[in-house]
């Protein structure tokens, strides 16, 4: 992730290990000048002004100008609105899931906002993320509809029992709002280990009280594991979603496993994401307190990523973790193909995408004659291959282009010479 002037300057204000300089650097000197408006743009975009505002407002930073001020303060106060409304609706879906026996895993922001972070206004939301069973997918499908939200498949209806991992449904009114349900998170790991991912969370779920609602929320060891790859699988594109690790870090400091975490990760083949998402957490927010105090003894948070870093993840994850988080979003297909556990599998796969029902071809290609759907199939399949073909070079281009990096200067003029 590579970081903007106004970014960097953002990133003094949050992180963990507070530096004094803030004020300085948000003025300009020594860090090409940053307006006061550019870093209020920044946190803006990185869903972080609330959090700004807290920050100046513990700093009592006098030279911000009033209206940025005002404008961050309108930032906390609509953020405080929208997830206390959010949290209303949250608690009465819950409620209405325990009447009929069926449970969900508040995900991501629904279960960070209400916990680990100090208010509920601090981690703005935009929607509801919620892990339920595969198998009470029609049944939490129908509550949702009956309290009139809608959804609107992207896949033809056995793709999505087959392949999908998640549905979103909306509501306009009283207010808008989307709800998401997973039953299966994460791009990777596909086939076995995804199971058996999925199994491990619910059966180290735990019984929460988020923003004063009873609910259930990932293990501290479950949070860890899914928000790193999580952020991974988006490229690390936003500095939110670093402060809700670092947030879970610092909350769950005296609870975390370590030794777990690493023998998940190992397990269900995420620990590349670990890795990597982990370490550049702590570059740029800064070490939690007490990071972390109980990995295999008493190592502390330098000798934790030292271990993380010893770690060799299997080739088969490697092109996995290159293909997830590849700039040219087409790889996911690449992934989806290598994912399968086997030959039929993977072959089943590519079938279903090149040739969905005709149904959904009619809807996805807005066919007004069923009669053209043999040209549009013809058409779909054509662009699949091109698209996996350009993945693959550019997974290929962007793999020969970390190695060159990581050569060393010397010997890239003495292979020159």
């Amino acid at each position: 992730m590579l970081l903007t002037q106004p970014e960097q300057a953002l990133l003094v204000y949050l992180r963990l290990d507070g530096d004094d300089n803030a004020e300085i650097i948000a003025q300009g000197p020594g860090a090409g000048k940053v307006s006061w408006g550019q870093l209020c743009d920044a946190a803006l975009r990185h869903g972080v002004g609330p959090l700004l505002y807290t920050k100046l407002k513990e700093r009592d930073a006098d030279d911000i100008p009033y209206p940025l001020l005002r404008s961050l303060e309108g930032q906390y106060f609509a953020s405080l609105a929208r997830n206390t409304l959010i949290y209303h609706e949250l608690g009465a879906i819950l409620e209405l899931l325990r009447s009929e026996g069926l449970q969900a895993i508040l995900l991501k922001g629904a279960a960070l906002a209400g916990t680990v972070y100090p208010n509920i206004a601090l981690r703005p939301m935009s929607d509801v993320d919620l892990l339920i069973r595969v198998h009470d997918l029609p049944r939490v499908q129908e509550m949702l509809i009956a309290r009139g939200y809608t959804f609107f498949p992207d896949h033809a209806r056995e793709f999505d029992r087959s392949f999908g991992r998640a549905k979103m449904f909306t509501r306009q009114a009283p207010y808008p709002l989307s709800v998401d349900l997973h039953w299966r998170l994460l791009e990777w790991p596909r086939g076995q280990p995804a199971t058996l991912l999925t199994e491990w969370l619910w059966s180290n779920a735990l019984e929460r009280r988020v923003a004063d609602i009873p609910a259930l929320v990932l293990s501290p060891e479950g949070e860890v594991l899914h928000l790193t790859s999580h952020l991974a699988k988006h490229r690390w594109g936003r500095l939110l979603w670093f402060y809700d690790i670092a947030q879970v870090l610092q909350y769950y400091e005296n609870e975390l496993d370590w030794d777990t975490i690493l023998a998940k990760a190992r397990e269900f083949e995420i620990l590349k994401a670990l890795q990597v998402t982990l370490a550049r957490t702590v570059e740029l927010l800064g070490r939690p307190p007490s990071f972390p105090p109980n990995f295999g003894g008493d190592e502390g948070g330098a000798e934790v990523l030292e271990r993380l870093g010893s770690e060799r993840p299997g080739l088969r994850e490697k092109a996995a973790f290159a293909l997830l988080t590849a700039r040219d979003k087409h790889a996911a297909i690449l992934l989806s193909v290598i994912s399968r556990d086997s030959l039929l599998h993977k072959a089943r796969y590519l079938a279903t995408v090149a040739f969905p029902s005709a149904e959904y071809m009619t809807e996805r290609y807005q066919l007004s004659d069923r009669r053209m759907l043999p040209l549009y199939y013809a058409y779909r399949l054509g662009s699949w291959f091109y698209l996996l073909v350009c993945s693959l070079l550019s997974v290929l281009s962007q793999a020969l282009v970390k190695r060159a990096e990581a050569c060393p200067e010397p010997s890239r003029r003495e292979h020159r010479s």
